[in-house]
């Protein structure tokens, strides 16, 4: 019940992480977004009436990397959504096995919840620490790049 319950409390903490840095990573993905769906123009563009099988093969990965762009990330979505609900089931059924409801059944899928659902959540979380990481790294190399061509024009005077 603990474990549900702290489960739950750390999806939550996790979540939130991700909300104070989730402007930075839409406006990130919402650029690459328009780059790729303006590629996948310049392709459609380029397009004749007798086209190669490589040419048609590259213009379906381009679309489907525009449609994947498109939507927000599973890990973002799901990948928290379940592991939440998941975690609020566990301490729910362990809640009914101490009144004795179903408990044999309750013994023998305690714990395959409380695996996939930690399955679940530590997926979810690689993929949110990894954008994190992305976003904070490009925000660090814009400072980068500010800093330089200030220091670049403070010389200049």
């Amino acid at each position: 019940m603990v474990a549900g319950i702290a489960g739950a409390g750390l999806v939550l903490a996790v979540y939130s992480i991700v909300l104070t840095r989730v402007h930075p990573f839409l406006h990130q993905r919402a650029q690459v977004w328009w780059q790729s769906l303006l590629r996948l123009r310049r392709r459609t563009e380029q397009i004749e009436a007798q086209t190669s099988t490589e040419a048609m093969e590259g213009l379906e990965r381009e679309f489907r990397n525009v449609r994947t762009l498109h939507d927000l990330p599973v890990h973002l979505t799901w990948g928290l959504i379940l592991p939440f609900f998941g975690y609020c089931a566990l301490s729910l059924l362990a809640g009914a096995w101490f009144t004795g409801w179903n408990k044999a059944i309750i013994d023998k899928q305690l714990l395959n919840i409380f695996l996939i659902t930690t399955a679940v959540f530590l997926i979810s979380g690689f993929f949110a620490i990894k954008d994190l990481i992305a976003t904070i790294d490009n925000d660090y190399r814009a400072m980068r790049q500010t800093a330089t061509e200030n220091q670049q024009s403070n010389t200049q005077q």
